[in-house]
């Protein structure tokens, strides 16, 4: 299995780090194989000692700032030796389709995606999660949340999980740094790959995203609304403009001292 398994991480609250040992309990479980890479980001490690899976590396990239999903990615990126990458959250569960969406992207198609729909558990449903039962489905309830797809949202194909062959990535120039806080980032690269015409390998199902409080007030609004003019802008560029956007964005994404400051000359 040629594959490394990317994450990028930051630790806002306990049950953050509840579901990053859930997924990664997980992602050991389904394929153990496939190297995992975690990059956390932020002002000092939090992340000390093993996590549980047979083969992974926790990478640290100093940056104090707003979380940058697309800069920790593709840090992750750069380090990883294998013809396949797979981004993942740190709180999605896919039971029994990590393989098969390894295995398509090797063999068949340039990018796959393991589910077409997101259905949010609640803290109590998660608990099975936490217990080491991946196949657990839950019921159907009239209080519980529908899938993503039931309330009419549109799921990004870069949201969540997915696979991607390195060459079909760095064609695209990477993720791109420019989004920082919430939003968008998701949108730009599902874009970008859609104008590039890659085929996709996707598989009928549902993902599974653990509990976790909401950090709506954390939510900055100036940074939100950079990300939206940012994505417009994008969406806008002609396909001779984005294929420039690439070749530029190949040459500097990934530095993993991008946040720290530069020493002072002595």
């Amino acid at each position: 299995m040629n594959a490394t398994i990317l994450m990028t991480y930051r630790e806002s609250s306990p049950e953050r780090r509840k579901n990053l040992l859930t997924t990664v309990q997980w992602l050991a479980a389904e394929a153990p194989q496939a190297k995992l890479i975690v990059l956390e980001q932020d002002a000092h490690p939090r992340l000390t000692g093993a996590l549980p899976h047979p083969n992974h590396q926790i990478l640290f990239g100093y940056n104090p700032h707003g979380f940058n999903k697309a800069w920790g990615f593709n840090v992750g990126a750069r380090m990883a030796r294998t013809s396949v990458l797979v981004f993942t959250d740190a709180d999605l569960i896919v039971s029994g389709r990590l393989r098969s969406m390894i295995e398509s992207c090797e063999q068949k198609f340039p990018i796959s995606k393991p589910y077409d729909d997101v259905r949010d558990l609640s803290a109590a449903e998660s608990e099975n999660m936490h217990l080491g039962h991946y196949d657990y489905a839950p019921a159907p309830s009239p209080n519980a949340s529908p899938g993503r797809e039931a309330i009419g949202e549109q799921l990004p194909l870069c949201g969540g999980m997915f696979a991607i062959r390195v060459d079909a990535f760095f064609h695209i120039g990477a993720w791109d740094e420019r989004f920082v806080g919430w939003g968008g980032e998701d949108d730009a690269m599902s874009m970008k790959l859609k104008r590039a015409k890659m085929q996709v390998g996707l598989q009928p199902g549902k993902a599974l995203h653990l509990w976790h409080p909401r950090a709506v007030e954390q939510l900055n609004p100036e940074l939100y609304r950079n990300n939206a003019r940012l994505l417009q802008s994008i969406c806008n560029c002609s396909d001779a403009q984005l294929a420039r956007m690439a070749e530029v964005q190949r040459q500097y994404t990934g530095y993993p001292e991008k946040y720290r400051p530069m020493e002072s000359a002595q």
